[in-house]
């Protein structure tokens, strides 16, 4: 990501990406907290051959997830000049501040979304699919500096492409990944239940 923001801006965005995604990464850590106990309880579910009960998991984490990051993002947003000053009390970084609220603003827009796609991937780990989780990141490494670019240079947005493109890679990245486990949840309900119907027949 440092290099497409070198080729539209100066090292001063790359500092105003670093610092702040920390923000960002610190917004997100209620979810972690979330996404561990998804692991467990659809582990367990899995376990036990329930998978209704994996899928309420995921439903239940997941409006969890939402009403905390959104809570979260109005916080930021209101309160991004205030934030933008604590990281900038130094004298030589006192000229980012304006940048950096700017940032903040925009990138907490997406997230109210990252429960979708994080939360997804732990119903993957429980169920022990470790490579679907693995192409699940993956798949939002690579789609969301390609929204970045998109934004930036064929859009012309500049530096503020690269953030909206934040917004719209991750936001999308996520949305991919839920249908993904929604899907995966579907089909191997339905495989249980048919493989139920076709022992009671037999029986």
């Amino acid at each position: 990501m440092n290099l497409i923001i070198i080729a539209v801006s100066d090292t001063d965005s790359v500092a105003v990406f670093s610092t702040g995604w920390k923000v960002i990464t610190v917004a997100c850590a209620p979810l972690m907290g979330v996404a561990t106990a998804v692991v467990s309880v659809s582990g367990a579910s899995f376990g036990a051959r329930a998978f209704e009960k994996a899928e309420t998991a995921l439903t239940y984490s997941i409006k969890l997830g939402l009403l905390i990051e959104a809570g979260i993002t109005l916080l930021i947003f209101a309160l991004a000049p205030q934030i933008a000053a604590v990281f900038t009390r130094a004298e030589t970084a006192t000229h980012i501040a304006g940048d950096l609220e700017v940032f903040l603003r925009i990138v907490s827009i997406y997230l109210p979304t990252v429960g979708f796609g994080m939360l997804s991937s732990c119903i993957f780990q429980g169920a022990g699919k470790g490579m679907d989780a693995l192409t699940a990141t993956i798949l939002r490494t690579i789609i969301t500096p390609l929204f970045a670019t998109i934004f930036a240079f064929t859009l012309n947005m500049g530096i503020k492409g690269i953030w909206w493109g934040l917004v719209a890679g991750n936001g999308i990245s996520c949305v991919i990944i839920f249908s993904w486990v929604k899907i995966f949840l579907r089909d191997i309900v339905i495989t249980e239940k048919t493989a139920i119907i076709t022992v009671e027949s037999i029986a």
